[in-house]
C-alpha cells in the first residue's frame, strides 16, 4: 500500500460522508488522551475557511486546562463562580482565577452582582470535533485508543484493514456500544468505505473538550508545516496521512 492511495481513499471518505466535508483538518494533536492520526474540527453549517478563521482569532490559554470548562459555561449565559464550581468539579479558588484571568484577557466581563458572562464580541460557535485513529495490524488497540478520544470528541472513526474481516468483526460490537464509527481499508482497490457509521454523542468531558480546542488552536497558530505533510489534501493542499501499523 502507498502512502499516495491511501492518501486519496481518506479524502474521498471525508468528501462523501454526511459532516466530514466541511471541517478543518490536522494532523497529530497530542490531546492529553492519545494522538489522533488526524481531527476534524467543524462547525455545522459554516465553511471550512470560516472555522479555521475562527480558530485562529481564539486565544488557546482560555481553553487550555480548566480554564476552557469555565469559559465554556460562561459562553452562552451570566453565572456565578458558586455555580461554577458545581457545574465544573473545580476549586473554588481555581474558578475564582480563571474567571479573573479571562476577564484581564477580555474574553469574560462582569455581568452585575456576582454574575459572570462571556465577552459579547468574543463568544465563539460550537465546535465539532471527529477523530480518527487509522491502524493496519492491531485491530482491537485501535478500538480500545479510539473509545479514548470519546472523552473529548463528537466523533471517532477507526480505520481498519479489509482484509482482516473476522477481526473487524470482532471489534464491531464494542465500537457500536462505544458510538466509534469503523472504516476499512480495501488496499487492493484503494477504497474506504464504513463497516460501522460513528453516531455524534456529546463529549464525555466538557473539560477535555474545551483543552483539545487549545491544543487545535496552538497547532494552527505554530503552522506546524512539516506535519502537513502526513494528512490528507485539502482545497489543493498536498499534506498525506500515513497510517499506523
Amino acid at each position: 500500500m502507498s502512502e499516495e492511495t491511501f492518501a486519496r481513499a481518506l479524502e474521498r471518505l471525508l468528501q462523501d460522508a454526511p459532516g466530514l466535508a466541511d471541517g478543518v483538518l490536522l494532523p497529530e494533536v497530542d490531546t492529553g488522551e492519545g494522538v489522533p492520526d488526524l481531527l476534524l474540527v467543524r462547525v455545522p453549517g459554516v465553511t471550512r475557511q470560516e472555522v479555521a478563521e475562527t480558530l485562529a482569532r481564539l486565544p488557546a490559554e482560555a481553553f487550555l486546562n480548566g480554564t476552557g470548562a469555565v469559559l465554556s459555561e460562561l459562553n452562552r449565559r451570566p453565572h456565578t463562580v458558586e455555580y461554577l464550581v458545581r457545574r465544573t468539579g473545580l476549586s473554588r479558588e481555581y474558578v475564582r482565577r480563571a474567571v479573573n484571568y479571562l476577564c484581564r484577557l477580555g474574553w469574560a466581563t462582569h455581568a452585575g452582582g456576582s454574575l459572570f458572562l462571556a465577552s459579547v464580541e468574543r463568544r465563539f460557535p460550537d465546535f465539532e470535533i471527529t477523530a480518527f485513529e487509522c491502524k493496519m495490524k492491531d485491530t482491537r488497540r485501535a478500538v480500545q485508543q479510539a473509545i479514548r478520544y470519546t472523552q473529548f470528541a463528537h466523533k471517532v472513526i477507526a480505520v481498519l484493514p479489509q482484509r482482516r474481516e473476522a477481526s473487524v468483526r470482532a471489534v464491531s460490537e464494542l465500537a457500536s456500544s462505544a458510538t466509534l464509527g469503523i472504516a476499512t481499508f480495501d488496499m487492493t482497490s484503494g477504497v474506504i468505505h464504513f463497516a460501522v457509521r460513528p453516531r455524534k454523542c456529546p463529549p464525555r468531558s466538557k473539560h477535555a473538550h474545551m483543552h483539545v480546542l487549545g491544543r487545535v488552536i496552538q497547532h494552527i497558530k505554530l503552522g506546524d508545516r512539516s506535519s502537513q505533510r502526513r494528512f490528507p489534501r485539502q482545497a489543493g493542499g498536498k499534506g498525506r496521512l500515513t497510517p499506523k501499523t
